[in-house]
C-alpha cells in the first residue's frame, strides 16, 4: 500500500532501529515478538500494515521472497545504499545481501537517508 504509515520492521538490528527511530516508528521483530507475541510478522508489508521491512544478508527463499513479490506488487527495493539488488540467481549460494524493502519511493529515500548517516 503506498500510502501506509505503519511501522518498519526488522530482525534483530538495534543498530539500524537506533538511526531510524529518530526519524521514524521502527520495531525490531526479535524485541517485539518477547512483549508482545504475534503482533507484528515480516510479511506485515505485503498486507499494508508496515511501512517498510529492512533484512540483512539472508537466503533467498527467506527476506528475498517478501522482496520479491513486494517489488512485483510495486514496493521500492534496494540494497541499504539505495541501489537494486541483482537477482537472487546471480549469487551462488542462493543468498541476497542488505534490503530495504518500502511501500514507496518517499519512505524508501527516508530510510535510505538515515542509514548513509
Amino acid at each position: 500500500s503506498p500510502d501506509c504509515n505503519g511501522p518498519v520492521l526488522g530482525f534483530h538490528m538495534p543498530d539500524l532501529v537506533a538511526k531510524l527511530a529518530p526519524l521514524m516508528e521502527v520495531k525490531d521483530l526479535a524485541q517485539v515478538y518477547q512483549s508482545h507475541p504475534g503482533r507484528f510478522h515480516s510479511t506485515d508489508l505485503l498486507e499494508g500494515l508496515a511501512a517498510a521491512t529492512l533484512h540483512r544478508a539472508c537466503q533467498a527463499i527467506d527476506g528475498g521472497s517478501i522482496a520479491l513479490i513486494a517489488e512485483e506488487a510495486g514496493a521500492i527495493v534496494s540494497d541499504f545504499g539505495g541501489k537494486p539488488l541483482k537477482g537472487f540467481r546471480d549469487s551462488p549460494k542462493r543468498t541476497v545481501p542488505n534490503a530495504i524493502v518500502a511501500a514507496n519511493r518517499e519512505i524508501h529515500s527516508r530510510i535510505v537517508s538515515a542509514l548513509s548517516q
